[in-house]
């Protein structure tokens, strides 16, 4: 009697510490997904463009989409302006052949932005100064002559900080170099946290 009383308790003790370990992670998991779901929420800003396409169609027929994204030259090293975009790529993923292509844009590229043509040919890093993501896109519209469904923007500070928040990332470098005090060897990893990592991306004379 004494026996099964016990084998009872042991049971009732493990069944309620797994209810609690359940109950302890379904909270855990509905706060990260809040937290997750504010942090997109707030990071979200639309370009103010209309879309050229129907995206879903797009999506749901199995055809290619294009992101652009674009990197600013601030948010870090004291830059506060509204900076241009130094970065532009645009992805185009294709589900029908399951490839992703990117197509790199070079900043100085003369181009005509929308809007501004008295100030024209200029520099396509511009439009985002002129008239931030809406103009930028548009003008890379123009230029490449394909419609453009998404974007993402990212600055300086929020690349330093994205790579910190991940545990830093692993790079080998394809050229030996020193820049803003971080040494850098051709063909050995190094381990990279958010400011060295800002640092070697930053590096474009000595190559």
């Amino acid at each position: 009697m004494q026996h099964r009383r016990r084998k009872h308790t042991v049971r009732n003790t493990t069944f309620i510490v797994v209810l609690l370990l359940l109950i302890g992670g379904s909270a855990y998991g509905m706060t990260r997904y809040r937290s997750i779901k504010n942090a997109v929420n707030s990071s979200f800003n639309a370009s103010g463009i209309t879309k050229e396409r129907d995206v879903n169609k797009q999506l749901a027929g199995k055809k290619p989409i294009s992101i652009l994204l674009l990197g600013t030259d601030t948010g870090a090293l004291g830059r506060s302006y509204k900076g241009r975009t130094d970065s532009m790529m645009v992805v185009t993923l294709n589900p029908t052949t399951n490839k992703t292509t990117i197509t790199s844009v070079p900043r100085d590229t003369a181009v005509t932005i929308p809007g501004f043509a008295s100030q024209s040919p200029s520099k396509i890093n511009a439009a985002y100064a002129w008239g931030q993501a809406k103009t930028t896109i548009g003008t890379v519209q123009k230029m490449l002559n394909i419609p453009i469904d998404f974007y993402a923007l990212i600055n300086m500070g929020g690349m330093e900080k994205v790579i910190d928040q991940v545990g830093g990332v692993d790079v080998t470098p394809t050229l030996g170099f020193t820049y803003e005090g971080y040494t850098f060897k051709k063909g050995v990893k190094a381990h990279m946290n958010g400011k060295k990592a800002l640092a070697y991306s930053r590096m474009r004379y000595d190559d």
